[in-house]
């Protein structure tokens, strides 16, 4: 009954009909030059065509294949694995370090996008991958107004700041970092909960350390001695486009002096 629903409609004159079979969306596009079908999944994505099907009024028949299978255009879909990373993220960054490193933790802050990443599928029903991604990030630290970070003889102190009216004391560095992590996701309707964790590599650069008063900055130091690779431990949770993440550094920010473990928790966006 569908079917021939279907055929009289376009008789009458309509130009796209659909129709659902299964899961599948079946588009019947009749125009001045003929007749052409598509399918698409149900997430909107259509299938590639083995064959041409196309349908001519008319006693010559350009070409008319019956059953001509149709296969998605995403190759290899038992094997490909959609990750979660986020696309832009933000959140707080803080310092697990000695107890003379007095932190404004209201302040101290992170942000940073992913422009691409990749998985691979660990299981048949395609809950379970591999994934991994490139992520460029800025950190701010903050820190008590009485004090300033600075290195000295070969070593990353936190020293009295004998400046008065100082409005904020801080520490800034861009990372470039690759995880390599565990994903599981899972199907909820038309959106995905999702949970992973690993291991990411971290590049640190462009470290800075100022202090402002009033509007007017002052930079103390741009060398630091930060251990420019560092490895963390990675995880985040999520559902839909939303991605709660958190990371903990495994290696010091700096080679010698305060031992200091950054550790970053927040949200991400998925575009």
């Amino acid at each position: 009954m569908l079917c021939t629903a279907t055929l009289s409609y376009a008789a009458e004159g309509i130009d796209t009909t659909s129709v659902m079979l299964g899961k599948n969306k079946v588009v019947i596009h009749n125009d001045s030059l003929g007749i052409s079908v598509s399918i698409f999944d149900s997430e909107g994505h259509q299938w590639k065509k083995t064959r041409e099907v196309n349908f001519v009024d008319g006693q010559e028949v350009e070409q008319v294949f019956v059953f001509s299978p149709f296969i998605p255009i995403r190759k290899n879909t038992k094997r490909t694995f959609y990750p979660h990373f986020p696309d832009f993220y933000y959140g707080a960054n803080l310092l697990n370090a000695n107890s003379n490193v007095i932190m404004r933790d209201t302040k101290s802050s992170e942000w940073g996008f992913s422009p691409c990443q990749i998985g691979l599928s660990l299981n048949k029903q395609n809950t379970l991958g591999l994934v991994s991604s490139l992520l460029f990030g800025f950190v701010h630290n903050h820190f008590n107004t009485s004090s300033v970070i600075n290195r000295v003889e070969e070593e990353t102190r936190m020293l009295p700041l004998e400046e008065k009216d100082v409005t904020t004391s801080f520490l800034k560095y861009y990372y470039v970092k690759l995880p390599i992590m565990v994903e599981w996701q899972k199907r909820i309707g038309r959106r995905k909960i999702f949970a992973g964790g690993g291991l990411g590599l971290e590049y640190r650069y462009k470290e800075v350390s100022k202090y402002r008063i009033g509007k007017q900055k002052h930079t103390v130091s741009r060398d630091l001695g930060i251990n420019a690779l560092g490895i963390n431990a990675e995880a985040y949770v999520g559902f839909g486009s939303v991605n709660l993440y958190a990371h903990y550094a495994l290696t010091p920010l700096f080679k010698k002096g305060i031992n200091a473990m950054p550790f970053g928790v927040g949200i991400g966006i998925t575009m």
